[in-house]
């Protein structure tokens, strides 16, 4: 109930498109540190999926020169 009465006080001293509007800005930063840390992950996925085809491509290289 204590946070409905600070939006409501806040609403009624500011008005509520600043409310709604400071309310966004709060949810934004919070979900641009999550997907911060998403990217980081995929980032570190990608490089792990790029060593593992070059060791696969050197794999393959060398079971062609075998073969010739």
């Amino acid at each position: 109930m204590d946070g409905f009465s600070t939006v409501s006080t806040a609403i009624g001293t500011l008005g509520f498109p600043i409310v709604v509007c400071l309310c966004l800005m709060k949810y934004i930063k919070d979900k641009d540190k999550e997907h911060l840390e998403e990217m980081k992950a995929f980032a570190e996925t990608v490089k792990n999926n790029t060593i593992a085809i070059l060791n696969l491509t050197a794999k393959l290289e060398q079971f062609n020169l075998k073969e010739r």
